[in-house]
């Protein structure tokens, strides 16, 4: 998605922690995300914890790494099949 970048660093310079979270590896993330000009405060490692989307326990994984609770979270996604 062509405006990615722009606005993940739109929400950062307005003091919003940005995290991702993927099935894909922490490498794989790593490289889409330079290749494209994203520079993530936070890439949660799902292979670590061994529990992947779109199992519920997969998106506590933000609240574990972060200390954010999801109250206090929001959610964006290119995805539309997404039921949590």
């Amino acid at each position: 998605h062509p405006d990615s970048a722009e606005g993940i660093a739109l929400l950062q310079r307005a003091g919003i922690l940005c995290v991702t979270l993927s099935n894909g590896s922490v490498e794989l993330l790593q490289e889409i995300a330079e290749e494209n000009g994203i520079f993530w405060d936070v890439i949660i490692d799902m292979v670590k914890h061994r529990v992947y989307k779109p199992h519920p326990r997969a998106y506590t994984l933000v609240e574990l790494e972060t200390g954010y609770k999801p109250e206090d979270c929001v959610m964006v996604t290119a995805l539309s099949l997404i039921h949590i």
